[in-house]
């Protein structure tokens, strides 16, 4: 198994779009550029990836399995904990047990040889946060924020935090900053016409600042098990913003 590059994508704020944007960078990239490319899903309490790649079937888990196939689609390599969840389940885990779990499963999967590995974190900064980034050698970091400044706040505090363990932040992504009318093309900035993330990225010298707009088209594909940039929902210029972002990578 040989992972060339293991990159991160996070915001302790939750609902920022964050797990949307993995799973369609992570197939912008193996669709688009060929490359080969894995995507772990770190969320134990709120896994959203099978909803988002569609995976529909329920593995059996047991930690006594020394070894686990990723799930397969969308030329990815896959691998989430609500593979192994029913629909209806929750997951009550306390803190060791959490960091024992995410350990398991990252650990454990059969990645194979991959150009990219994508993390996809949870909201929040707990034991999987620092699990990750004590045991995990990381390229760099992408950060996921919205136009407000309850999710400037807390992107701060992914910042310093990721200072901490001295690992680069590559990208930092505003996501929803405004929606555009299918019908007149008006731009509305729904939450303000603010400069918050650009500031941020300004501040603490991120090179690569993207916005992205909110996109209802998206979350139709999405509910269809479809990531967006594959869809039949996504216009060359939205195609366009991904693919400008992946080819950082």
């Amino acid at each position: 198994m040989n992972i060339k590059s293991i990159i991160g994508v996070m915001s302790c704020k939750g609902g920022v779009g964050k797990s949307t944007i993995s799973v369609n960078l992570a197939v912008t990239l193996a669709y688009f550029f060929n490359k080969k490319v894995g995507l772990f899903d770190a969320d134990l309490y709120g896994p959203n990836h099978p909803r988002l790649l569609g995976v529909c079937d329920t593995y059996e888990f047991d930690l006594n399995n020394k070894f686990l196939q990723p799930v397969s689609k969308y030329n990815l390599s896959s691998m989430s904990f609500g593979y192994f969840l029913n629909k209806n389940s929750s997951v009550l885990l306390r803190g060791p047990m959490i960091s024992n779990t995410i350990k398991y499963l990252f650990d454990n999967t059969i990645w194979g040889d991959l150009d990219i590995l994508i993390i996809d974190f949870p909201p929040g900064t707990g034991d999987i946060y620092l699990s990750l980034l004590r045991d995990i050698n990381f390229a760099y970091m992408i950060l996921i924020t919205m136009p407000n400044l309850t999710s400037i706040d807390d992107i701060r505090k992914s910042i310093f935090m990721l200072k901490k363990f001295n690992i680069d932040i590559k990208i930092l992504i505003e996501n929803m900053k405004f929606f555009l009318c299918n019908n007149c093309y008006k731009v509305n900035h729904i939450y303000g016409n603010s400069e918050f993330g650009k500031n941020i990225a300004d501040e603490f010298f991120i090179k690569n600042f993207f916005e992205l707009p909110l996109l209802m088209d998206l979350s139709e594909a999405s509910n269809f098990g479809i990531p967006f940039v594959l869809s039949e929902f996504c216009s060359k210029k939205n195609l366009d913003l991904f693919l400008e972002i992946a080819k950082i990578f």
